[in-house]
C-alpha cells in the first residue's frame, strides 16, 4: 500500500493503523516523491491512499500520474472538502473512492476492503489479502482520524 499524506502526524497515525491491520505501508509526503518511490518499488502497490491537497499536486492529478506510469491499484482520496474536480476524477475512474476527513478506522478499513473486492472481481491478482472482518467492528467509540 502506498500512503501519500503531507501532514506528518496524520501520516504516522494512518500508517500505524494500517500496519496494525496487517498492511505493508510505504509512505510519501507528496505526489512527486510517491511517483519517484513507485519507480523503485519491487511490487506495485495494491492500493493507494492519498490526501487530496498535497503540496505539489492534488489527489486527482496524482491518480492521473499513477495511471500514466502503469499503477492500476485503487486510489482512495482523503479530503476535508470535496469539489467537482474530485468527483469528475472519480467518475472517470482515476479515483475509486472519496473519503471525508475526519475518517474513522472502521470506515477506512471497510472502504479498503470494498476497493479490493472490486479489484479482485476484475481478476487482477492480489498481493495483499482483504482485511479480516474482525477489523470491521462497529465500535461507536472509534475515534476519527484526520480531523
Amino acid at each position: 500500500m502506498l500512503l501519500v499524506e503531507d501532514d506528518l502526524i496524520l501520516s504516522e497515525t494512518l500508517g500505524e493503523l494500517l500496519v496494525d491491520a496487517g498492511w505493508t505501508v510505504v509512505r510519501a509526503p507528496d505526489g512527486a516523491q510517491a511517483l519517484s518511490m513507485i519507480s523503485f518499488m519491487e511490487d506495485r502497490p495494491t492500493v493507494v491512499i492519498t490526501d487530496y491537497h498535497l503540496p505539489d499536486m492534488d489527489g486527482a492529478r496524482l491518480g492521473q500520474e499513477l495511471r500514466r506510469v502503469g499503477v492500476t491499484a485503487p486510489v482512495l482520496v482523503l479530503t476535508g472538502l470535496a469539489d467537482q474536480v474530485l468527483h469528475d476524477a472519480q467518475e472517470t475512474g482515476l479515483i475509486q473512492k472519496i473519503l471525508p476527513k475526519p475518517v474513522t478506522k472502521d470506515v477506512l478499513l471497510k472502504e479498503l476492503n470494498g476497493c479490493l473486492a472490486l479489484r479482485d472481481r476484475s481478476s487482477e491478482p492480489s498481493a495483499e489479502p482483504p482485511l479480516p472482518h474482525s477489523m470491521e467492528s462497529t465500535n461507536s467509540l472509534n475515534p476519527s482520524i484526520g480531523s
